[in-house]
């Protein structure tokens, strides 16, 4: 289920933006970005309705550790729809930090 979760992560990262979450001019640069686990805020990829939430739902999915990820797809999804209906969604510490 972890893997799942990290794989819907990247591939909503992908339908938001139009692009991978991880970047290279070749295949060793595209694994190193992927090993640092840092991805490029959605934030700057997005033009219009842009909030901190989808950072935290996107990289909550994709954590490194699996600790920090999802647990289930009903949490995931328990999320985006949170978003989807202006609610605010209660951030985990970890993830205020990465997000500020």
């Amino acid at each position: 289920m972890q893997s799942d979760i990290y794989s819907l992560g990247i591939i909503f990262y992908e339908l938001l933006t139009g692009e991978l979450p991880f970047s290279g001019n070749t295949a060793q640069e595209v694994l190193e970005d992927h090993a640092s686990g840092k991805l490029v805020s959605a934030k700057y990829r997005l033009l219009d309705n842009y909030s901190k939430d989808i950072d935290y739902v996107i990289n909550k999915a994709v954590s490194r550790s699996t600790s920090n990820r999802y647990k289930n797809d009903k949490d995931f999804i328990a999320d985006l729809n949170k978003i989807k209906n202006h609610e605010k969604i209660n951030m985990d510490h970890y993830f205020k930090r990465l997000l500020k």
